[in-house]
């Protein structure tokens, strides 16, 4: 083999070289020519090379989620990073033995050209690997010592990436305009200055800043000449300009993609784009669909199925056709197989369409689905996964009510009548049966075959309930115990990660709800045997007592229901339809004044003002004594109850101070004065009785202040008061007067400071102008992204005429007040209560309870601030 000239050259100068040795201490000619050589010819190019392997490699083991606007550029995940961590450590273990062996630094200069290039490549390296700190430091060193080379300018645009992953969006923004600058008066690299704007595109992508990475993207395509990377931007705008619904410019820029080469992959992403582009106004949608059906034919396409029904679904969306988009969707779920964010991605537009329709049961199985699939960083993760919850709940309340009011209907029909339609019932599963065993021998003959077919067991059966239908809830149990195991009875069994949910605080007696799980736990276990009677009799409420149960069930689950619709959901209408039906069925429902409340102020909110009157008067009626009377009754309750509140408050201090100078008169008079001013229900009040009973022992006489305090004791069994007035009692057997009167426990205060326990994070706003929907969705999203192991659950209550909201789950004060602190410097939550009259807090469990009770949130904010915020 002919050996050229240059090769010639090079071989005879690393022959003297190796004749002569060379050492990195010598600043010789012959010396840097030879050390120059060996980095770029051996170690660094082996290095350079690995990493360019490494990321090709990454760039083709990337997938692309098209139901997400793509990012800019491409990273991967740590599985994807993990592919090719070898390949970037190799390139990291070359650049490093090249600056150790190779370097020539003399009076702090470096004389090796190439050393600028391996701390580039160890930066670039170490960023593919997502070790963001390594990536600043090499970044950081070209900067500092290679002024003015190309390769100070690409670490200025890398160190901007490596910013921009690591959520620094205004050092990046730094940094980019930096270089903007210097390519006015500086030879910055045309690669570098191509980047620039894309770079831009990119850190306002990920600082959710629309306009301009839409802006930055116009840019880059007027310099960018690489097809790959054009038909990247084309399709990012395309996706843009689709979510503002700008269907001229969404439609061109997929067009374009398409005559710009792309991939095949992203080819007919476009042609899937275009139908959801697609203006109704321009035109009809006729020829898409046809184009769409032939690519649904062709034989290439099949994986893409879910993909095409999708695309079609959104044609009939668009030509108004919501039955046969509906269709479509479903199409596209059930064709998804293993691509799970597509299916995710249909089954989130199923639940929205049947949410917008206010078909709440139907869009809780699809936005079931798409939490299932989606991945938490999903930007309709925190939403949808909340509706799931619940839609979840509000599901299973409305089938209590069918379930219960379906089984009291049977058992008021005449024996003859019920024994008849029970035998209808068993005659009904036989014939099902049969056709169920003809549709299983004809799917598995159609499998035989070749076909694809997807027949359940239970095609056919129609025109009964399925609580009624047991060979169906036979096969159901039988079906999830063979898919998932025995499991346990709880909300989101199928999570094994499971997700931090809203929870609806309902005040339902303790009994009731142990009732209602068992009955629930009844259906789901017990074998049946749906030839037999027996199946069907033994959950009828044929008893008194059995029907009173079935009633405490429908009365609880239409309760929970009203509350769900109007805070879970904001459907102040159907809020009201549950209530009012409620209380028409119910008239003695255990949530006292509260229905009543809460219809005059959906009413009020909707302008009803006839119904809205006619729920006060029913209240002021039948609770004229309750709090929420009052409020109804006097505008100005609370204003009024605020300033009793605080005399009391005040006359409860001078009357401890009164009883520590042994001033019993006194006492007497501020008990009695403080009684009479109180309402029934303020928790004030049994202290003031208290008072009142030991005043007594000097004013009245032993016997007189024993039966007071032996009344008090009953009457305010579950009040810490009760114990109180027993001690004293003990004490008056035991201790001389002056003796038990100084070791009488006093609480200043009803509220007890106690860190070790368990206690809530609170807000507590004015419920017209909040928007509890966003407040919680945003709470959950924070919770998911920062908290997602702590356990902590989110509830709301009615809080007179505010809203009760809370995070619980902290062991005590001292892990509730970081996460308070947090709070209330996130504007991602404050901003929701920009506006709003609100109280921010943490409270015990005990405490909590205490301010239910007492209704006077400023007077627990002075507590709060006294004994946490100190």
């Amino acid at each position: 083999m002919t050996i050229g000239y240059p090769f010639r050259r090079l071989l005879t100068i690393l022959v003297l070289v190796g004749c002569f040795g060379c050492s990195s201490q010598k600043n010789s000619l012959v010396n840097r020519t030879y050390h120059n050589l060996l980095t770029h010819y051996n170690i660094y190019w082996n290095g350079e090379e690995a990493y360019k392997e490494g990321e090709a490699q990454l760039n083709t083991n990337i997938k692309d989620d098209y139901n997400q606007i793509l990012p800019v550029y491409l990273t991967g995940n740590q599985q994807n990073i993990q592919s090719v961590n070898s390949l970037m450590n190799r390139a990291i273990e070359k650049a490093n033995k090249a600056i150790s062996r190779h370097s020539l630094i003399y009076n702090y200069k470096e004389y090796n050209r190439w050393m600028d290039d391996c701390y580039l490549l160890i930066g670039k390296a170490s960023y593919i690997k997502q070790d963001w700190g390594n990536a600043h430091r090499n970044f950081d060193y070209v900067m500092a010592h290679f002024k003015g080379e190309p390769t100070y300018y690409e670490s200025m645009l890398w160190q901007a990436k490596t910013c921009i992953k690591d959520e620094e969006y205004e050092r990046a923004a730094s940094y980019l305009a930096q270089l903007q600058n210097l390519t006015s008066r500086e030879k910055v690299p045309l690669t570098v200055i191509q980047e620039i704007p894309l770079t831009y595109a990119w850190l306002f992508q990920k600082d959710q800043n629309e306009g301009l990475a839409i802006k930055y993207l116009n840019d880059a395509l007027k310099s960018y000449k690489k097809k790959s990377q054009r038909s990247r931007i084309l399709f990012i705008l395309g996706q843009y300009y689709l979510r503002e619904d700008n269907f001229a410019l969404a439609t061109q820029s997929f067009e374009k993609v398409l005559k710009s080469n792309p991939s095949f992959e992203m080819a007919f992403q476009a042609r899937i784009n275009l139908a959801e582009s697609f203006d109704p106004t321009k035109g009809n949608t006729k020829s898409l669909e046809k184009s769409l059906q032939k690519m649904l034919r062709e034989e290439k396409n099949k994986e893409y199925a879910s993909q095409l029904y999708y695309a079609l679904g959104s044609l009939s969306l668009k030509d108004k056709n919501d039955s046969l988009a509906v269709s479509r969707f479903k199409l596209s779920v059930s064709t998804a197989g293993n691509n799970r964010s597509q299916k995710a991605f249909a089954a989130l537009r199923l639940g929205e369409l049947y949410f917008e329709r206010q078909m709440y049961v139907k869009s809780q199985i699809y936005y079931d689905t798409a939490v299932q699939f989606l991945p938490e960083d999903h930007p309709e993760f925190a939403k949808a996964s909340q509706r799931a919850v619940t839609l979840t709940k509000l599901a299973k309340e409305i089938q209590i009510v069918a379930v219960q009011d379906s089984l009291q209907r049977i058992a008021r029909m005449p024996e003859s009548t019920r024994k008849e339609f029970i035998n209808n019932l068993i005659e009904n599963v036989l014939k099902n049966e049969d056709l169920a065993r003809e549709a299983e021998a004809k799917a598995k003959a159609n499998t035989a075959l070749g076909y694809n077919v997807n027949n359940r067991i239970t095609q056919g059966i129609s025109g009964e309930w399925y609580f009624y239908n047991p060979s169906a809830l036979s096969y159901g149990y039988t079906e999830f115990v063979k898919r998932w195991g025995r499991r346990a009875l709880e909300d989101n069994w199928r999570l094994s990660n499971k997700r931090i949910v809203a929870e609806f605080s309902k005040p339902v007696p303790k009994d009731t709800t142990k009732g209602a799980k068992s009955a629930a736990e009844n259906v789901s276990i017990e074998s049946t045997d749906p030839h037999k009677p027996e199946t069907y009799l033994k959950n009828l409420p044929l008893t008194k007592e059995k029907l009173k149960a079935s009633d405490s069930l429908i009365c609880n689950a239409l309760y929970s229901t009203g509350l769900l619709y109007r805070e879970g959901l904001s459907d102040n209408l159907k809020a009201a339809a549950a209530l009012e039906q409620m209380i028409t069925r119910f008239p003695d429902q255990p949530n006292g004044a509260v229905p009543y409340y809460l219809l005059y102020r959906i009413f009020t909110d909707q302008n009803d003002l006839t119904k809205a009157k006619r729920y006060s008067d029913l209240l002021i009626e039948k609770y004229p004594e309750s709090q929420y009377a009052h409020i109804v009754s006097d505008p100005a309750y609370f204003t009024t109850l605020a300033q009793n509140k605080d005399k009391a408050l005040k006359l409860y201090d001078e009357t401890l101070d009164a009883i520590k100078k042994s001033q019993f008169q006194l006492v007497n008079i501020y008990s009695k004065e403080a009684l009479k001013n109180l309402p029934l229900e303020d928790p004030l009040r049994p202290r003031f009785e208290f008072t009142l009973a030991l005043s007594l022992i000097k004013t009245a006489g032993r016997d007189t202040a024993r039966l007071a305090l032996q009344k008090i004791a009953v009457k305010y069994a579950n009040d810490p008061v009760s114990a109180q007035a027993l001690n004293v009692i003990r004490s008056m057997d035991e201790l001389p007067a002056d003796m038990f009167m100084e070791k009488s426990y006093l609480q200043e205060d009803i509220y007890r400071f106690m860190m070790e326990q368990p206690h809530s994070y609170a807000i507590l706003a004015d419920s017209s102008k909040l928007n509890i929907i966003a407040l919680k969705a945003r709470m959950g999203d924070l919770l998911l992204r920062q908290y997602r192991s702590s356990g902590l659950t989110i509830n709301t209550a009615v809080f007179a005429n505010m809203t009760l909201f809370t995070v619980s789950g902290f062991p005590n004060g001292a892990k509730a007040l970081p996460f308070y602190d947090a709070v209330i410097t996130e504007t991602y939550i404050q901003s929701i209560l920009k506006g709003v009259s609100s109280y921010q807090f943490i409270i015990s469990d005990e405490n909590l309870t205490a301010l239910k009770n007492n209704r006077n949130p400023d007077s627990y904010l002075k507590f709060f601030h006294l004994k946490y915020k100190r």
